[in-house]
């Protein structure tokens, strides 16, 4: 590497600050009435109601403050102060959405029942479709981590898995049920929930499905990870925590009819994974300011293949470079992003493998 090199690495990049235990639970009425549970689920406080007749699902982003909730008739709302106010962001041409859940990157994914995906990388202001899975009455959808691959689940028992962000889609091990409501992942393992309270779990991806416990009441409709627990809840609201989908300890209840969703304030992007080998090192971009391109050294102890993102100080993305293979060592970047205005931005490096790294740019307009 060289001494150039060397020096734009020190101090490059941003010390990103650990995440806080998730220490919150949402519950989303159909309603509209958005509740919130800062003590695992025992005691609920009313934060808004939304004039919405059919809300379906509640999903949180970077932070615990941005929330972000769908109805089946396709309407998108965030809030940016956990769930007191909203505002419409945006709609999908369907009226059939099913669940909501939020890419590692930030992206927004909706399910529909009919099995449509739909993909916002503007916090649903926009919606484009990458897939369409092929079956019917689809309830839910997740992903784990560390190793991020998507799951659709239908009300049939039938889990389908995807291992390139939702574009493409492969049929794998089926639960033999009638009433599946919710999958959801506590980080490599798969857990389902029935609407009579079964539930199943999967720790090989899918594949096969055991039956490791069940609720004592029936018209179960939210399933949420908590931290490193389960949360459920019933249609009238009542709520269960479980360590390991066995044994559950009911907790409290919302006293609304019907609850369509459990949420955590904790996302998939924010738990701990154990960190990905290899070490990826990006020095400060220069010129910077700039008013054009930009250039950085980037050094991989592992060959892998890496693409650039670029965001706004809103955690918007502005623009993605195509992902290229670089060999094991250090190497000279050079990119020119798509910027309509001048301003501060993030510049994320991220590898295959899990790698990342991120460092500021002032672009010049």
């Amino acid at each position: 590497m060289s001494a150039r090199a060397a020096v734009l690495l020190a101090g490059a990049l941003l010390a990103l600050p650990a995440p806080a235990h998730a220490a919150r639970l949402f519950g989303l009425v159909n309603t509209g009435e958005v509740f919130r549970s800062e003590d695992g689920g025992v005691s609920w406080t009313a934060l808004a109601t939304l004039p919405v007749p059919d809300a379906t699902a509640l999903a949180a982003r970077f932070a615990s403050s941005d929330l972000f909730l769908a109805t089946r008739s396709g309407g998108i709302y965030r809030s940016q102060d956990g769930g007191v106010s909203w505002a419409a962001v945006g709609a999908i041409a369907a009226g059939d959405i099913a669940d909501l859940v939020i890419r590692p990157d930030g992206a927004l994914l909706a399910l529909a029942e009919s099995g449509a995906l739909y993909l916002s990388n503007d916090l649903g202001a926009s919606f484009s479709v990458p897939a369409a899975l092929a079956a019917p009455n689809f309830v839910s959808l997740t992903f784990t981590t560390p190793a991020v691959r998507y799951y659709a689940l239908t009300a049939t028992g039938e889990v389908y898995e995807s291992g390139d962000g939702g574009t493409s889609w492969t049929a794998k091990g089926a639960i033999a049920v009638s009433n599946a409501r919710r999958i959801r992942a506590v980080h490599g393992t798969l857990h389902v929930l029935t609407e009579s309270g079964d539930i199943y779990s999967s720790t090989d991806a899918a594949v096969s499905w055991t039956a490791v416990g069940t609720l004592s009441q029936v018209g179960m409709r939210g399933l949420a990870r908590h931290g490193g627990l389960l949360a459920a809840a019933t249609r009238e609201g009542h709520v269960a925590t479980s360590a390991d989908g066995v044994s559950w300890t009911w907790q409290g209840t919302m006293n609304q009819l019907e609850l369509a969703a459990l949420a955590s304030d904790e996302p998939a992007t924010t738990s701990a994974p154990a960190a990905p080998a290899g070490m990826l090192r990006a020095g400060a971009p220069w010129p910077n300011p700039s008013g054009g391109g930009l250039s950085f050294e980037l050094e991989l102890e592992r060959a892998d293949e890496a693409g650039l993102e670029l965001y706004d100080v809103s955690g918007r993305r502005v623009d993605a470079g195509a992902a290229r293979r670089f060999a094991a060592g250090a190497h000279r970047v050079h990119w020119a992003p798509n910027v309509k205005r001048g301003g501060l931005y993030f510049v994320r490096v991220a590898t295959a493998s899990g790698l990342s790294a991120t460092f500021r740019w002032v672009a010049l307009r």
